[in-house]
Formats: C-alpha cells, sequence, structure tokens
C-alpha cells in the first residue's frame, strides 16, 4: 500500500478498527484485521502478530507471516526461516510467492535456508520450487550443503531438478556422478537435467542409461538424448540400430520420431519467418 493510503488510512481510523477486530472471536474478522494491519505496516502489533504464525488454522498463520514481512521483512525472516520448514499445510508454492515481497534473491536464500534447517517431509518441496524465485542466489548454499552433509535422496532428487531449471555449468559434474545413484527416481531428476545443459561428452552417459533396469529412468534417458545440443536425427539412427535390448529400443523410437517432428517445425518455423520480397510493378 502506497504511503498516501496508509496516511488516509490512519487518518480516517482504519488501523483502530482494525485492531479491535485482531481480538475477535470470529475467524474470517482477525483475518481480515491481521491483513489490514499488515498492509498498513503497523508495528505497533507486532508481538499479536507473530504470536499468530504458530496459529492451528493454517490460513490465519499464513496471512500473519506475509503481514510480519510487510511490517519488517528483516525482523520477520528468522521468525519465518524456521517455521517455513516445518508447516507442512503451507504449500511451497504459496510459500514462494509471499516471499517474493522480500525481492527475488532474498527469497531465493531464504527458502534455502528453511529447507536445509527444517521438516526432512518439507524440505525437497521448498527446494523444488526454487526455480519460481527467479534468481539462483539460493543455489551456492544449496551446492554448500549437498557436499558437505548427506542428504535424503529425495532432498538430492529436488536438488538435481533445481539445477536442470537453472542450467548453471557449475552444477554439471554433481548431476553426472548422480546417474548412477542407486535411487531410480534420483537417476531420472540427474538424466532429465542433463538433457537440459549437458555436452556432446554426456551422450555415452545418457545412451548406457537407455538400458536401465527402470522404465522411467530409460525414458528420461531417451528425452534427454534428443534434447542434447550435439544430437543429430543420423546419431539417433545410428543408436537405434545399434542399441541391444527390446527395452532401449522401445524408449528410443518414439523419441526418434518426436526429434524428428521438433526439427521439422523448426524449419517450417525458420522458412516462414523470412520476408519474402514482393515484387513490384514498373
Amino acid at each position: 500500500m502506497a504511503p498516501r493510503l496508509i496516511h488516509m488510512a490512519r487518518q480516517t481510523g482504519s488501523d483502530l478498527v482494525a485492531k479491535d477486530l485482531l481480538h475477535s472471536r470470529l475467524l474470517r474478522r482477525r483475518i481480515l484485521a491481521v491483513v489490514t494491519l499488515g498492509r498498513l505496516r503497523d508495528r505497533s502489533v507486532w508481538d499479536e502478530i507473530s504470536a499468530l504464525i504458530i496459529h492451528s488454522n493454517s490460513f490465519l498463520a499464513f496471512q500473519a507471516a506475509q503481514a510480519l514481512l510487510l511490517i519488517d521483512a528483516d525482523a520477520a525472516l528468522p521468525l519465518l526461516i524456521p517455521l517455513i520448514g516445518r508447516r507442512t499445510d503451507w504449500s511451497p508454492l504459496k510459500v514462494a510467492s509471499m516471499l517474493s515481497t522480500v525481492g527475488h534473491d532474498l527469497a531465493s536464500e531464504t527458502m534455502v535456508q528453511a529447507a536445509i534447517h527444517g521438516d526432512p517431509l518439507v524440505s525437497p518441496r521448498l527446494i523444488r520450487h526454487l526455480p519460481i524465485t527467479q534468481s539462483p542466489h539460493g543455489l551456492s548454499r544449496l551446492r554448500q550443503f549437498l557436499h558437505e552433509q548427506s542428504s535424503s535422496d529425495d532432498m538430492l532428487a529436488a536438488s538435481l531438478f533445481v539445477f536442470g531449471e537453472f542450467r548453471d555449468s557449475t552444477d554439471l559434474p554433481v548431476i553426472r556422478r548422480h546417474l548412477s545413484n542407486p535411487a531410480w527416481y534420483v537417476r531420472v531428476q540427474a538424466a532429465t537435467a542433463l538433457g537440459k545443459m549437458g555436452t556432446h561428452d554426456d551422450e555415452a552417459r545418457l545412451i548406457a542409461l537407455v538400458d536401465d533396469e527402470q522404465w522411467w529412468v530409460r525414458y528420461r534417458a531417451g528425452e534427454a538424448l534428443a534434447s542434447l545440443k550435439s544430437m543429430t536425427e543420423e546419431k539417433l539412427e545410428l543408436l537405434q540400430d545399434t542399441l541391444s535390448t527390446p527395452e532401449a529400443q522401445e524408449i528410443l523410437a518414439p523419441m526418434l520420431a518426436k526429434f524428428r517432428a521438433r526439427h521439422a517445425r523448426q524449419a517450417i518455423q525458420s522458412t516462414a519467418g523470412r520476408v519474402i520480397p514482393t515484387p513490384t510493378g514498373g
């Protein structure tokens, strides 16, 4: 809310009405009060609103968290970081949206910190929503965490997904390392990420995964192969001819068809985008 509107609201006594509603027995009135006082940046009710972030009602607690960020983000974050990582009833998508009010970079760092120190059930979900912040600032802390501590397979899979979304070549070594991870869903995420940022050297790694025992790993490896910038139709055709197992051939056939269709569309779009001069009469 703009300073001028805040001033007008105070002049009309809206803040006093909201403070009265803050103690109402009706939940909807308390929520209205919290939202209003947050938008008014009313520091005088900080303690009362702070007490609500652990309320059993998820919506009231979430609105209280948003209000604290509006009133004083620097003071609110230390209170919210451990809470964000524990509240299983807060959607990570909403958390990412809420944190965007403090800026993309700080939101990114906060989500990683909350994930690292939070409930193992919540942490991977938070990490997966990191790309919503559109900021890679939290990645350095995430990399450090993965390097220094053993993490769950769920956390590792979520991290690999994020690395693939941000496409920083710094993360290629860790992505490649987990192509052979014992957990099949970690291999899935490693293969998917490699398809988005891999190089010519990764073709052999993905070809090996096309013969994986798990169908989803084979499928994502096939997709990744067809997505590599170094891949050509000729290479895929040759690979299809040399695959030894029916399972691998089953995966690669549709990928080759998709590859051809995609490149055909690109060729048509490229041709359509050219401006053909129209002859004019003399």
